[in-house]
């Protein structure tokens, strides 16, 4: 059975899954967009420093206008998560 996920449900389970992490944390998306409640759990997983892997995989924007898969707001601050990987995947 499918179940579709409202925004504010996907917000709820990504700050669940982002909170609950311990190890490793691997957010796969096509498109994301980083409020700023996920920004600082981000940041607060960044500081635990090398007791937790973080990586990021994004899809790579094509040539359809604007679809693009992450702003570049939030890129930066992606980036400037030293503990962070960062990735695009066709």
């Amino acid at each position: 059975m499918a179940e579709f996920l409202t925004t504010d449900e996907c917000n709820s389970a990504i700050t669940r899954i982002v909170r609950g992490a311990h190890g490793f944390l691997w957010l796969i998306s096509p498109y994301i967009r980083i409020n700023d409640r996920l920004g600082e759990m981000l940041e607060s997983k960044n500081r635990e420093g090398g007791d937790i892997d973080l990586r990021l995989v994004y899809r790579k924007e094509d040539r359809r206008p604007f679809n693009r898969p992450i702003s570049d707001k939030d890129l930066e601050l992606l980036r400037s998560l030293g503990n962070l990987g960062v990735y695009r995947r066709e």
